[in-house]
């Protein structure tokens, strides 16, 4: 009886353990450099896979962010402390983590552009255009009684 009252205890000391690796992870990833270059991410609805299209990226360098959309290049002042540039007297935020980054306007968009870096770990599945996306409601959703629930379809990540 006492060899299982062990294994308990140590399973649930496994708990907290598993709880403070991942806060480690998370503060090494925030002290981390975003410094990189960022590759445009690119859904397809009909498959649910997205890719890269590496035509239009964002590079972070120090102080200074630079937007590449097709064939137009423009660079400008980035703050890395708060994560956040002026684009068009628009304030723009970069919500990095793991190698992703997320563009995030003053305006309300219907979907938010992804980026993602070489140095992540979601990079070779963009390039090889085989990684799947949820679709996700935005947090101030609101249902109302003209929404078909029934009509949405569940995306299951592979």
């Amino acid at each position: 009886m006492k060899n299982k009252s062990k294994k308990w205890k140590w399973f649930l000391l496994m708990i907290p353990a598993l709880m403070i690796l991942g806060i480690i992870r998370i503060n090494l990833d925030e002290m981390k450099s975003k410094d990189g270059i960022y590759y445009l991410t690119v859904k397809n609805e009909s498959t649910k896979t997205a890719s890269l299209d590496k035509t239009s990226w964002i590079k972070i360098e120090g102080e200074q962010i630079t937007i590449k959309e097709g064939s137009s290049e423009h660079t400008y002042s980035y703050d890395p402390e708060n994560e956040e540039f002026t684009r068009d007297s628009e304030k723009y935020s970069c919500m990095i983590y793991d190698g992703l980054l997320t563009l995030s306007g003053d305006q309300s968009q219907k979907e938010l552009p992804e980026y993602v870096s070489p140095d992540s770990s979601w990079y070779s599945a963009y390039e090889k255009g085989n990684s799947s996306f949820v679709i996700c409601l935005p947090v101030n959703f609101v249902p109302n009684s003209r929404l078909n629930i029934e009509a949405l379809e569940p995306v299951i990540p592979t």
